[in-house]
């Protein structure tokens, strides 16, 4: 760039807000690139090689001299040297029409990659990589440089030790070996004698692995020699051993879920001060948690609540028994109080929610479904100004107070599958202005909860997910749906309504997934409706007393239930326009007539 050029710019740059500035010097670095080396560029080459599917067309751009602006290379805007390699697959659940995923498959030759000297950043992940026999991991040791490491889910290997050379990674801060790759043919890890040479790192995660064999080392590692780490990763590791983890004054994420600790969590948990993420999820515990002074096998202790810092817990899926008063008030008594996610779903708790739930007040995200708690929710819920889910369902749960309505930014509330009684009106709901998410239904088939909202209502929110089953929401159909033009999913189901669906119903512009309004008592025909489906969608309007003809729904139906109403009339020969359909039934009708063709097997 000649020097009036380079002025220019600076002038430019100099009177742009500070917002902006960075991205103008980004456009005078670019005047600056000076382009791969040949040898690094040939080196990419000859990876690129080496990879025999790329149905998203990843490396299509990976031709012409300057492999600086090649997909996911990142190079040095002095040197030229490539500093960064992401090939994550970066939708690693999504398929293309032949059904295989958008990973990139083939072999790693290890001379390729070996040659990026200057890489900090190397990112293989939710791919389908393969070593050639006689190769290994081994040479990414040579990569003296790097500080972020991720290979997860993304190569297949052979070998007990495939990071046998990670241990000279120094600089690295981040590592992750995370695996749930069908491919990986060797999954125990039978030496981490590697691990303390990386004494920079922030960030491991073993995931998966087996190492039921090196646990005890793992954990006196990381207590003499990574001072640094932040986040440790070992979900489903078949840990049965937990050593303390006294040293790590810097940890803030520990993941210890889907193991098989089958003791009592250790008071040592409790002086991990910078702790705000632990999740236990189904460790398979049946000794106390976690106070072995005064709790009783499997019961949740009020010192658990000492961990003030904490911004996520999850505890769902173990055996922990007996009532979380004690806990939810030791938790409720922090002065700066940081929960925000509390995951206690799918244990044998009992008992009834306490007043002090109400005094968590950083609480957003609270499960407690698949428990046995009784009683009402309390009253101090309406407290929890940050709630955004709420999912009680699967419980023994009986009354909903008033003060649930207070609540502006829930968008979830799911408290089905309970006994619930009494009456709800506008007051319960009246300022749920996010909500988009609804459900309330009832163990029993006994309707016991009654709605009680005016025809004039018009409720502050829009709902995609509305499902209402065993509750008195009849006779009428509620006229609140009259504002619902986002509903996704629409259950009505043992609602006693025996009106017919007004004419706003059907012209509501909707995309749905399910319509379900089975159990009732509606009469009138099935018009034509504005609604759009999407694929796989189901329709049931199974025992009510619908009449008229059978009514014809979009192709994208697969599942349509009719049976037990009053139509009448032929079967619609051009029912074959609903091409998608797998299950039709519409027994228990007035129709004669042939049947057409497409429905005789």
């Amino acid at each position: 760039m000649e020097l009036h050029t380079v002025s220019l710019v600076l002038i430019l740059c100099g009177i742009l807000a500070l917002t902006e500035l960075d991205g103008c010097l980004g456009h005078l670095d670019d005047h600056h690139h000076v382009g791969c080396t040949d040898v690094e560029r040939n080196a990419l080459l000859q990876f690129k090689n080496g990879i025999t599917d790329d149905p998203s067309g990843r490396l299509s751009s990976w031709a012409g001299q300057d492999c600086c602006i090649w997909r996911g290379v990142s190079c040095d805007n002095t040197t030229g040297h490539v500093i960064k390699l992401n090939l994550r697959n970066a939708s690693p659940f999504s398929y293309h029409g032949n059904g295989q995923g958008y990973e990139l498959y083939g072999e790693i030759d290890s001379s390729s990659l070996v040659v990026l000297k200057h890489l900090n950043y190397l990112d293989l992940s939710y791919n389908h990589f393969i070593m050639p026999p006689g190769q290994n991991l081994s040479f990414i040791g040579s990569l003296w440089n790097l500080r972020y490491l991720n290979l997860s889910s993304g190569i297949s290997f052979e070998g007990v030790d495939p990071f046998d050379n990670i241990r000279n990674l120094s600089r690295l801060r981040y590592l992750d070996l995370n695996y749930n790759h069908a491919s990986v043919r060797n999954g125990t890890i039978s030496s981490l004698h590697w691990l303390p040479g990386l004494t920079s790192l922030e960030y491991l995660d073993l995931g998966g692995w087996n190492l039921s064999e090196v646990s005890p080392y793992l954990f006196q590692t990381a207590n003499s020699t990574l001072p640094k780490l932040q986040e440790l990763h070992l979900s489903g590791c078949q840990i049965d051993n937990l050593p303390p983890l006294v040293n790590l004054a810097s940890l803030m994420v520990l993941d210890l879920s889907a193991n098989n600790l089958n003791f009592s969590l250790p008071n040592w948990l409790f002086n991990l001060k910078s702790l705000v993420h632990l999740n236990l999820h189904a460790i398979n515990s049946h000794g106390p948690l976690p106070d072995i002074r005064d709790s009783t096998g499997g019961q949740l202790s009020k010192n658990m609540g000492n961990l003030c810092n904490l911004q996520t817990l999850d505890l769902s899926g173990n055996h922990i028994s007996g009532e979380i008063t004690n806990f939810l008030e030791s938790l409720s008594r922090c002065s700066n109080s940081s929960i925000e996610s509390l995951d206690l779903s799918n244990n044998e708790l009992v008992g009834y929610l306490p007043n002090s739930l109400g005094f968590i007040k950083s609480l957003k995200f609270l499960n407690l479904n698949t428990n046995f708690f009784q009683g009402s929710i309390p009253s101090s819920i309406g407290n929890l100004i940050s709630l955004e889910e709420v999912d009680l369902s699967y419980n023994n749960m009986s009354s909903i107070p008033k003060t649930l309505g207070q609540l502006a930014k829930l968008t979830v509330l799911d408290i089905s599958q309970n006994f619930w009684e009494g009456v709800i009106t506008e007051a319960h709901l009246m300022n749920l202005s996010s909500l988009k998410q609804l459900r309330i239904n009832q163990y029993s088939s006994a309707v016991s909860l009654v709605f009680s909202i005016g025809p004039d209502w018009t409720p502050p929110f829009k709902l995609r997910d509305l499902d209402i089953q065993s509750c008195q929401l009849g006779p009428k159909f509620p006229t609140w749906l009259k504002n619902q033009n986002e509903l996704i999913n629409v259950i009505l189901s043992n609602a006693t309504i025996s009106d017919i669906v007004p004419k706003w119903f059907w012209q509501l512009d909707l995309l749905l997934d399910l319509l379900d309004f089975s159990l009732n008592n509606i009469r009138g025909e099935v018009p034509d409706s504005r609604f759009k489906w999407n694929a796989n969608s189901r329709v049931s309007l199974v025992s009510n007393n619908f009449d008229g003809p059978l009514p014809l729904f979009s192709p994208n139906i697969t599942w349509l239930y009719l049976s037990r109403n009053q139509f009448s009339g032929a079967i619609p020969s051009n029912i074959e326009v609903m091409t998608f359909l797998r299950e039709l039934d519409i027994s228990h009708n007035s129709l004669n007539g042939s049947i057409p063709s497409l429905l005789v097997i």
